[in-house]
């Protein structure tokens, strides 16, 4: 809705801020991965909280979106096969409603199940018979970061008045920028330079 704008900015501007994401790649992150979220029940927060860790991890945030449509789509798809190797591990991906949870349970549940031993190698491999590659590779990162991500939503869900601290910032930093732009200006016409007493000019500038 119109009316939802501002929280909306306030958001946008929370995930740039506290992560690598740039205004122009987000737009395009959330292009390719919205549609997604919105039709498997995930929220706004859980989007950028995901591109969040995604960027902050080295993913640029256009392929970010594509690897969380990627995954998401997969996830939709196998819902309800009990072949799929992240439910034979012991993780489910519908609530009780037969609702998809979000992300941050399903990445929080799958952390659980693999423990602490399994390397990168290994979790690549397990995910990627079951998301393929690009979703494999966004959905890695939300795993082995799950506390973070989890943390990166709810600072998202919670943000209020960010895009107002942006401007006041990029505000300052502008003002500070004239300051030393007048006192420069202000020195050539009225800073004396005892090298040219006596020369009836100020200064060089004179």
């Amino acid at each position: 809705e119109m009316s939802d704008a501002a929280v909306l900015t306030d958001k946008f501007a929370h995930a740039i801020q506290k992560s690598l994401i740039e205004w122009q790649d987000l737009a395009s992150a959330v292009k390719f991965a919205m549609p997604f979220f919105t039709s498997t029940g995930q929220s706004i927060d859980q989007l950028l909280g995901s591109l969040q860790i995604l960027t902050d991890r080295a993913l640029e945030a256009g392929i970010a979106g594509r690897g969380l449509r990627q995954g998401l789509a997969e996830f939709a798809e196998s819902a309800l096969d009990a072949e799929v190797g992240f439910r034979k591990m012991g993780v489910e991906i519908l609530n009780s409603e037969g609702e998809m949870l979000q992300l941050t349970e399903i990445a929080a549940q799958f952390a659980e199940a693999v423990g602490e031993d399994i390397s990168n190698t290994e979790l690549l491999t397990v995910l990627i018979e079951d998301l393929n590659v690009r979703g494999a590779t966004a959905f890695v990162h939300l795993v082995q970061a799950s506390d973070k991500f989890t943390q990166a939503v709810k600072d998202t869900e919670n943000a209020g008045g960010e895009l107002d601290k942006m401007v006041e910032t990029q505000n300052a930093s502008l003002q500070a920028q004239i300051e030393i732009l007048k006192t420069s200006v202000l020195t050539m016409f009225a800073f004396r330079d005892a090298n040219y007493e006596g020369t009836e000019f100020i200064n060089a500038f004179h």
